[in-house]
């Protein structure tokens, strides 16, 4: 049976030292099946490139890249990756498999979150960005959706398939740029992005904060009916109103302004606002 042929990975397929269980998410750049590894009994996530078994260059491109970036990134708010190899002419990618909902299906079902699970989360996520970018790594794609909430309660960053590596210009002690193509998560995205402008660290930092809003208050931060009212929302728009108390409001909306300058410098300091806002008095419930 040819590769190609959507059936090719079948439940009870085997694909190097794992055994196929089921198909668990398919996009138009791959497949995530649940397997398991035969040599440890191991549940893992399985990634394979291509949609309906199809695999373009381009895709191909992009997959090694993310193998390359997996292979960088070990933090306990990152699903964690266990390895790369080739099976049935194509690359693979072996990662945690993480049984809870991703972070837009508990808010779906929850509505906001407590702030104190929001700030935990917050700097938990900031921690592993602030790791990806000291590794020259952009993620490029921050949103619920590549958020997951795992069996332990902790948040994990997942699928960094939109990033992008970082290269600081010769003697310069500006932040690193990355020239990039649109392509994300409306309602994510930071406004240079949409704009096609240079990137740096600080564009995921405006899309942590549209995260961080909308746990906090179960609404996004730039609503919009159809992709061009969210961009143009997250262009011209500030986030609603909203009773959260005031620190709090304005560490996210600092993480949300529109230009980078105004952002926080770096991941670590945006942990360190929401950490310093968490040991107030005036700060969450624990």
């Amino acid at each position: 049976m040819g590769h190609d042929d959507e059936t090719a990975f079948a439940p009870g397929t085997n694909v190097a030292s794992y055994r196929i269980v089921e198909l668990i998410g398919r996009g138009s750049m791959a497949q995530v099946y649940r397997a398991t590894d035969q040599r440890t009994g191991r549940d893992v996530a399985l990634k394979a490139p291509g949609a309906n078994g199809a695999l373009d260059p381009d895709t191909l491109r992009r997959f090694l890249r993310e193998v390359r970036l997996a292979a960088r990134l070990v933090h306990p708010h990152i699903a964690a990756f266990y390895g790369g190899f080739e099976h049935a002419g194509r690359p693979w990618l072996a990662m945690e498999l993480i049984e809870g909902p991703s972070l837009g299906e508990w808010i779906d079902a929850n509505g906001p979150m407590p702030l104190a699970d929001v700030t935990r989360h917050g700097e938990g996520l900031a921690a592993a960005l602030e790791l990806a970018h000291s590794r020259g790594i952009l993620h490029h794609d921050v949103s619920p959706q590549n958020i997951a909430i795992a069996a332990n309660g902790r948040a994990k960053l997942l699928d960094f398939g939109l990033a992008g590596f970082l290269a600081a210009p010769s003697g310069s002690q500006r932040l690193p740029r990355i020239q990039v193509t649109v392509a994300g998560t409306p309602g994510y995205m930071s406004p240079e992005k949409i704009c096609g402008q240079p990137l740096d660290p600080r564009s995921d930092l405006f899309s942590l904060g549209a995260v961080l809003y909308e746990m906090a208050t179960g609404r996004p931060a730039f609503p919009g009916s159809t992709r061009e009212e969210t961009l143009d929302a997250t262009l011209e728009a500030e986030p609603p109103a909203n009773d959260l108390p005031a620190a709090f409001d304005e560490i996210v909306r600092k993480a949300l302004a529109k230009s980078p300058d105004d952002r926080f410098a770096s991941a670590a300091e945006l942990a360190a606002a929401l950490e310093a806002w968490v040991r107030r008095p005036s700060g969450p419930a624990s």
